[in-house]
């Protein structure tokens, strides 16, 4: 964009100069004419029988009939405007001719210039410059000066365009080395102060990268610390509700308030798991978890059985169809157990009237509930927290996932590592 800009800001300037030097003539002749015009119609005025303003190149007449029939029939062809300059060519060619062929033919250029008079007159001027008149030098002079616009312009386009990419590499330099800063960034570096980036507005701009980092870095760090203290702190709560329950289970508990019970048990024993998936979630851990061997279809049936009250009052259909792996799974105990409690969990909750189809295929599981209904009819949240923490875990453990929405439910697919030192992977939304 900027070159072409350019570009046409030199053909701009170059028919400027072209017009300036061409229009120049017309417009010094045009002032001489005036000049004449004006000493005559002074005189005129005072002397009806005052001389016409003539030298041997220039003749002039007091009217259009005046005026000789062989000057006329140059301008016979085009309309007549008082105060405008009027030019015809004669003994010219329609082929680019030489000087010496132009002063053989007798050509001349004939100039009029029809002068409005004050009483309403019209002082017809004509100047006659003929070719053979003027040497081979004055000529060249001429189209020399004439010619000279067009190498001016290009002379001046390349001046700005290499400026230009001077100017541009130099700016580029200064960006790259200002994004190369930014990336390198860490939280031990930030608060160092930024490098000169040789122009006040990369410089400003650091300043706010770095404002912004230090602002993130310390929210992050809040809401780190408030994950940590808040997971410990409700594990406490937890484990003193679960030990009194065990106790209730052993003393023996009333058959009317056995249901109730369970499902303080049930939300007891979801409370512990979202606790432990924030908690691990908030650790400053470098290097992942140890992982073991992992036996897909035997933690599939446990989870499904663990969660088997959601669908309590439910037309649900659940099918598994795990097969067993060619080879060992590998993941972390705990995270592995969170991952699938809730992609299981998130699939009972939101599944009304249906089907819940668990698989494997060697080592990616999925899990797709299909609601009879449209999924936003009974949930507008339908992937719910659940889905949240799946989705850090998996970020973190760096298990590729897909998870696809649609109409009546969500379909999850989920790839687990093979050996014991866990691949590279990306989390896909």
């Amino acid at each position: 964009m900027s070159v072409l800009t350019t570009c046409i800001i030199a053909l701009i300037y170059t028919a400027v100069v072209f017009r300036s030097y061409d229009g120049g003539l017309d417009d010094a002749l045009k002032l001489t004419f005036d000049m004449d015009a004006k000493e005559f119609e002074r005189r005129f005025s005072q002397d009806p029988e005052a001389s016409l303003p003539n030298t041997p190149q220039r003749q002039s007449w007091l009217s259009w009939e005046q005026v000789p029939a062989d000057l006329r029939a140059h301008f016979a062809d085009r309309p007549i405007t008082p105060g405008k300059l009027h030019e015809a060519k004669v003994n010219f060619s329609n082929k680019q001719l030489s000087y010496a062929e132009l002063a053989a033919r007798d050509a001349h250029f004939i100039m009029m210039y029809p002068y409005p008079m004050k009483d309403g007159n019209v002082l017809y001027m004509f100047a006659d410059f003929e070719v053979a008149l003027f040497t081979v030098d004055e000529v060249r002079r001429f189209e020399d000066r004439l010619d000279f616009t067009i190498p001016l312009g290009f002379g001046v386009l390349m001046f700005v365009l290499l400026l230009s990419y001077l100017f541009t590499r130099r700016i580029n330099r200064a960006t790259h080395a200002l994004s190369s800063w930014a990336d390198q960034m860490t939280l031990e570096t930030m608060d160092q102060h930024p490098p000169d980036f040789r122009y006040a507005e990369l410089n400003r701009i650091a300043s706010q990268l770095q404002g912004s980092f230090q602002r993130i870095s310390k929210l992050v760090q809040r809401e780190h610390d408030f994950l940590r203290n808040a997971s410990h702190e409700l594990r406490t709560p937890i484990a003193i509700t679960r030990a009194n329950l065990e106790l209730l289970n052993k003393i023996g508990i009333p058959d009317q308030i056995q249901r109730p019970v369970e499902r303080i048990q049930r939300a007891n024993y979801t409370m512990q798991q979202l606790t432990e998936t924030l908690l691990w979630l908030s650790r400053d851990m470098e290097k992942q978890p140890p992982a073991r061997p992992q036996h897909l279809p035997e933690l599939l049936t446990q989870h499904c059985d663990e969660l088997s009250w959601l669908l309590e009052g439910k037309e649900v259909e659940v099918t598994i169809q795990a097969e067993k792996a060619a080879s060992p799974l590998y993941a972390p105990p705990a995270a592995l157990q969170i991952v699938l409690h809730n992609l299981i969990r998130n699939a009972f909750q939101h599944t009304q009237a249906g089907k819940v189809e668990i698989s494997t295929q060697g080592n990616q599981l999925t899990i797709c509930n299909h609601d009879d209904e449209p999924l936003n009819s009974h949930h507008p949240d339908s992937t719910g927290i659940g889905v949240l923490l799946v989705k850090q875990l998996c970020k973190r453990l760096q298990w590729p996932c897909n998870m696809v929405m649609h109409s009546h439910g969500v379909s999850v697919s989920l790839q687990l590592p093979t050996t014991e030192n866990a691949p590279s992977g990306q989390l896909v939304d």
